[in-house]
């Protein structure tokens, strides 16, 4: 799967890659942005939850992290499997997010 490499960060609402090839830094944009997280006013326009926002982005930002980490545990259940099938509904969810993350739901 292809995704922005690089150390993923979260800087309040945004995440961010401080240094990335080939990104040419501008006072505006001093950092590569890879997600913007807003907060929804919704109709009746009640005050933004600014900390909302901060902690999607500090999700988002564990996200490459996450993935190379479930990648790594759907290799080691899956050989657990073949020898002690104890573990196919931890496999099972792991291979649903996967297939989430790589646009590969059934």
């Amino acid at each position: 799967m292809e995704y922005t490499k690089g150390e993923w960060e979260a800087k309040g609402s945004r995440v961010v890659i401080p240094k990335k090839d080939g990104f040419i830094p501008t006072i505006y944009f001093p950092t590569f942005v890879v997600a913007q997280c807003s907060t929804y006013c919704g109709p009746d326009y009640k005050e933004p939850d600014y900390k909302e926002a901060e902690a999607n982005a500090q999700l988002i930002s564990a996200t490459p992290d996450m993935y190379e980490a479930l990648k790594d545990a759907q290799y080691w259940f899956a050989e657990a499997e073949a020898y002690i099938p104890l573990h196919s509904a931890t496999l099972s969810a792991i291979n649903k997010a996967l297939a989430k993350a790589e646009d590969k739901e059934e």
